[in-house]
């Protein structure tokens, strides 16, 4: 890595003990300079303060958090939109309908400077919308079919 790619990443929190090398492997990814947008989908075993973690990193960086709790489709849709609501500033939340407008929200996060999304406990999301990862992979060349178009020559 160059010197012009060195990132300063922000300290860890004194309130997590320990973790010093899971925090440098998080800084790693969510200050990635190169990164637009990036989505970080967690799993593991529970009660591994995998969560405490990963939220002190995404506030330290200024990323966007998600718990992917178990809920109906329609319920993580409505929650993932009030928690995008808060984190953008805007004054109503969006109405989804289906996960691919709400990816597309999501990946869109990172057209005004680099975003990290990060939500935690993905497979039981998915638990409920048996979709969500295709749905996903769509979003995601989507994304990456719009920046080869407006890529310069």
């Amino acid at each position: 890595m160059s010197a012009a790619d060195a990132t300063v990443h922000p300290a860890k929190p004194v309130r997590i003990f320990d973790r010093d090398s899971e925090w440098a492997e998080l800084m790693g990814f969510l200050c990635d300079p190169h990164a637009k947008a990036a989505l970080a989908l967690v799993s593991g075993q529970r009660r591994h303060d995998k969560t405490f973690l990963l939220e002190a990193a995404t506030q330290a960086t200024g990323g966007f958090y998600l718990d992917g709790k178990a809920a109906a489709e329609k319920e993580s849709l409505r929650r993932l939109a009030e928690r995008l609501t808060e984190y953008t500033r805007e004054p109503h939340p969006p109405h989804w309908h289906r996960w691919e407008e709400t990816l597309d929200a999501l990946f869109a996060l990172g057209s005004r400077q680099p975003a990290t999304v990060v939500i935690d406990d993905f497979p039981d999301l998915v638990g409920q919308s048996p979709a969500l990862p295709a749905v996903l992979y769509g979003a995601y060349r989507r994304l990456e079919q719009g920046a080869a178009t407006t890529a310069p020559a």
